[in-house]
């Protein structure tokens, strides 16, 4: 009996251990399969150079999408149909290919155009308008323009994230130097955050109901609750960041930091609280903005005494 009962806990150990290995190995594969997508462009904004490139969220697979662009500055996804979109700004144009960068094809020519989103569900792009100092929307082609009738004089907005559960469009204006929101058909306009000098980039972590937000002139990542409240520093002694973006299901920001003195870019994560940053890619030419595909992804702590995971929805195709 003791001999049997002794062979039972040996053969559950040898699986405990192989569903081990087993698990961990699949970690490792999924963090691979998660994506991050960026643009970059070159000094002369006059020559097509610029580039949409795309890697593994763990710094792996770095890959160029779409090239010959002159000035990408903005970029979003829409998984649901397989698609990005970016901005020219040089060329003034809003473009969209297939995530893997094939069959890019014009949506919209205009000009000065400075900051995308997509509203997925209801099949609608936004953008920001610097000549006409609007907010416009359209159809996910470009088609069916329409002005947001924002209870403002004029609006530059630079950045541009929606709140489609609460009906709320938010934007950062650096004219104006404030992070303001208003309902999706312009109403109940309020500004959030003032006086904000350097306001580059902005994220919002629904989830937890907080917004996060670049500033190149501090140095600085900066954190408040949606209504503005609550400010406080995440991450400092940063040279110039730009782009940000969240990674919730992992509990990471990623952003791209300047460095104009010594003409280095990169892109650098941390925990969502600002703690652990790391480099992920360094030795980059100008990258301005960065998305996450991490859909049906999972992700794990950079600690490799630790396994811990992090479940992401799961995408339904």
């Amino acid at each position: 009996m003791v001999i049997q009962t002794i062979k039972h806990n040996r053969l559950l150990l040898i699986f405990i251990v192989f569903l081990t290995i087993y698990f961990v190995q699949e970690i490792h594969y999924a963090q691979a399969r998660g994506k991050m997508f960026w643009t970059e462009s070159s000094w002369n904004w006059q020559t097509n150079e610029g580039k949409i490139k795309r890697a593994n969220l763990n710094g792996t697979g770095v890959e160029d999408l779409v090239t010959g662009l002159y000035k990408p500055i903005d970029i979003e996804l829409d998984l649901h149909n397989n698609k990005m979109y970016w901005i020219d700004n040089t060329a003034k144009l809003i473009q969209r290919a297939n995530l893997d960068g094939t069959n890019v094809e014009d949506i919209l020519i205009g000009k000065r155009i400075t900051s995308l989103a997509i509203d997925v569900e209801s099949e609608k792009l936004y953008w920001g308008n610097e000549i006409l100092e609007v907010i416009q929307c359209a159809k996910l082609d470009g088609t069916k323009i329409e002005n947001i009738n924002i209870n403002k004089l004029w609006i530059t907005a630079a950045n541009i994230e929606l709140d489609i559960d609460s009906g709320k469009i938010y934007w950062t204006d650096y004219f104006e130097d404030v992070i303001a929101r208003a309902n999706l058909d312009g109403s109940e306009t309020e500004n959030l955050v003032t006086k904000i000098d350097g306001v580059n980039d902005l994220a919002l972590d629904l989830n937890n109901r907080k917004m996060y937000w670049t500033d190149v002139i501090q140095g600085k990542i900066h954190r408040a609750n949606l209504n503005g409240l609550q400010i406080e520093d995440i991450v400092t002694g940063l040279k110039k960041p730009f782009g940000i973006t969240l990674d919730l299901n992992s509990h990471k920001i990623y952003w791209v930091d300047w460095d104009w003195d010594t003409d280095t870019y990169k892109i650098q994560r941390a925990d969502l609280d600002g703690s652990n940053v790391r480099d992920l890619f360094t030795g980059l030419n100008r990258p301005s903005e960065i998305v996450l595909d991490t859909d049906g992804f999972y992700d794990v702590t950079p600690d490799a005494n630790k396994v811990t995971t992090t479940w992401a929805r799961v995408k339904s195709k």
